[in-house]
């Protein structure tokens, strides 16, 4: 089916998913009676149907949602619901760049990425296609008990960030599986070998605190420096420094969400020269300074290093 265009009539934004330092995962429960109009979002949402149904419409495909029914929002795509009756849902929203500390193990998890994290990782030359799948009942009655207890440690007065972390990774994982189990098509990433070599030194390098030398990455893997570039490019959207600085920006962000790193820190831990060299490769990506993305996620409270 080709794709069509819906146009959004509106975004989910900050101000509705509320995400906090404190609160990088956040859920809201809505009973919808009415028609949704067309939405994006700045955001990964992921949409769980408890009760009720309605018309799913995407740019690829409508689709009936009743209990069970699962939808994956990437940032940027929309969607829009019709014909609801009595349907309740949670959404569940998350800053990506808080579960992207080493993807490594995210990728040994066949699909785990490509459902929720690609969006943030690579570029993607065609439309997102939105996932949507059906849980059995089983299922169902899992991730509901798993999503009552990521919402009880969020009402909490200081929910603890390394039990939000691991309820929502295990809900994801759980999900994942699922959604491999009914897709026929191949949820891992295709990549050559020369690709996920690159991806690993990448990794390696940002852990050590180290800079990347693709012309070393290249002799490695007996390849030109131009064809080494050439197939991550086309692999991920990026040629290999600059999706290394993408890497780095990724653990900027994490890191400015705990209040006890000043920016100088960050800068010197990532390698960067010092924090204004941090500071031009943030707002470049990011669109904001270092400053200003702590600020909209940290609670004034709780302050913050310069």
């Amino acid at each position: 089916m080709k794709s069509r265009l819906l146009k959004p009539q509106y975004t989910i934004t900050q101000e509705w998913a509320k995400l906090s330092a404190a609160r990088p995962v956040n859920t809201q429960d809505f009973h919808v009676v009415t028609s949704v109009p067309p939405h994006d979002h700045l955001y990964y949402e992921i949409c769980f149907v408890h009760r009720g149904s309605a018309l799913h419409r995407t740019d690829f495909y409508d689709a009936e949602l009743r209990r069970g029914s699962v939808v994956v929002m990437a940032p940027g795509t929309v969607h829009a619901f019709e014909k609801t009756r009595s349907l309740d849902v949670t959404n569940i929203y998350y800053l990506a760049e808080w579960l992207l500390n080493d993807t490594r193990q995210l990728f040994e998890h066949e699909g785990l990425v490509p459902l929720f994290l690609a969006a943030s990782l690579f570029r993607r030359l065609t439309p997102i296609r939105v996932p949507q799948f059906q849980l059995n009942e089983t299922e169902t009655d899992e991730l509901q008990r798993e999503l009552a207890a990521l919402t009880r440690e969020l009402a909490t007065v200081r929910p603890s960030l390394l039990l939000l972390r691991s309820i929502l990774t295990k809900f994801m994982v759980l999900l994942n599986r699922a959604y491999v189990r009914q897709e026929s098509r191949e949820m891992g990433f295709q990549f050559r070998r020369e690709v996920w070599s690159v991806l690993d030194y990448i990794e390696q390098c940002i852990a050590d605190g180290e800079g990347m030398n693709v012309t070393h990455a290249a002799e490695k893997l007996d390849l030109s420096v131009n064809h080494l570039v050439v197939l991550f490019k086309q692999a991920t959207g990026f040629p290999p420094l600059e999706y290394f600085q993408r890497r780095r920006i990724h653990q900027a962000c994490r890191m400015l969400l705990n209040p006890r790193l000043s920016i100088t820190e960050i800068g010197h831990t990532l390698n960067f020269t010092d924090a204004a060299h941090l500071s031009r490769h943030f707002k470049r990506l990011v669109g904001a300074s270092p400053r200003a993305y702590r600020q909209q996620y940290a609670p004034k409270t709780e302050g913050g290093k310069d």
